[in-house]
């Protein structure tokens, strides 16, 4: 009697074990995917007005309504299952794995729950989106949202009843030119010139902003006494310098000027893009080192060969009146 329970007792152990075994290897293929073949759907969307407008750098920031949706897809007969896990949740796991280094993302929340169920279901999560003054002009720059399900199980956690689910989202931005420069007179804004000769002021113009810039340049205003030539555009990367030289001559009639240039930034790939202009303003006075040359008395050969002429037959007629007398 004894011996029939050992051995019952042993064959239940292996055939325990056996089965235990068999299951652990099908559970560890099925739990890749559902046997009932239920998988998890989930969609991220947005308006694209609410990205299609550029960001300012250093502006404000941007808030888009990002709509998750969620759903279970049924195929064979995994509509009772659905049904039997009714009251159950399952919850999305939202968060962002790749932005810009010109950025700063959040989201407002990372967790969202849904019921099981074929039906669509629709949640909202507010992606905050700011551009930095690095941000380069007019470049597209990236979000990457990943949006993951874990899968849901049967008793024990032994098989899958419903597919997880893992996805990147991505919502993409630009950021807007920002048109900033600095231009100024090398050798400072004061001069003093002499008449009639040419004198060349350097001005160096950085660019600060965040987009190669092509800079605009104009007289604004100069005197009838003074002949101007400068370039009238210069093109200049971000961070760069370039030097315009502005080519000056005057005559003599004046004492001191005030000359305006004015240099406005505009995007180099849209002139119509522009930033704020600067005006640069220099004093120009007069060395007097110029000297009026005096006034020489000037005879008229001609007409002295004429008075001369004149007095000479004076004489002749004289002397002959003379000699007839």
């Amino acid at each position: 009697m004894k011996k029939k329970i050992i051995t019952l007792t042993i064959t239940a152990c292996l055939v325990f074990t056996i089965f235990f075994s068999f299951v652990s290897s099908s559970s560890a293929k099925v739990n890749k995917e559902s046997i009932l073949n239920l998988k998890t759907v989930v969609g991220i969307s947005f308006q694209s007005n609410e990205t299609e407008e550029p960001l300012t750098p250093k502006g404000e920031v941007r808030e888009i309504n990002l709509n998750v949706s969620f759903r279970i897809e049924i195929e064979r007969f995994g509509k009772n299952i659905i049904n039997l896990l009714s009251n159950k949740k399952a919850t999305v796991e939202l968060g962002i794995v790749d932005y810009p280094l010109w950025s700063t993302v959040s989201i407002d929340t990372q967790t969202l729950e849904f019921d099981i169920s074929n039906d669509v279901q629709y949640g909202e999560v507010i992606l905050a989106v700011s551009a930095s003054e690095e941000a380069p002009a007019y470049e597209i720059g990236t979000v990457r949202i990943n949006a993951s399900v874990d899968p849901i199980k049967g008793p024990l956690s032994l098989i899958t009843l419903i597919d997880g689910y893992k996805k990147d989202f991505t919502v993409a931005f630009i950021p807007d030119y920002v048109g900033i420069i600095d231009p100024e007179p090398t050798k400072g804004d004061f001069y003093e010139i002499a008449p009639y000769n040419t004198t060349t002021i350097p001005i160096n113009i950085k660019n600060l902003g965040n987009g190669k810039t092509n800079v605009i340049v104009e007289i604004v205003n100069s005197s009838d006494s003074f002949n101007l030539s400068i370039p009238d555009n210069v093109l200049v990367d971000v961070n760069e310098n370039q030097t315009v030289y502005l080519a000056l001559k005057a005559d003599h009639k004046f004492d001191q000027e005030l000359i305006r240039l004015k240099f406005t930034p505009a995007y180099s790939l849209d002139l119509e893009v522009t930033g704020n202009p600067c005006i640069v303003t220099l004093m120009i006075e007069n060395d007097g080192s110029y000297k009026e040359p005096e006034e020489e008395f000037e005879i008229d050969t001609t007409m002295l060969t004429v008075i001369l002429l004149i007095i000479i037959l004076a004489i002749i007629v004289i002397i002959v009146f003379l000699k007839r007398k």
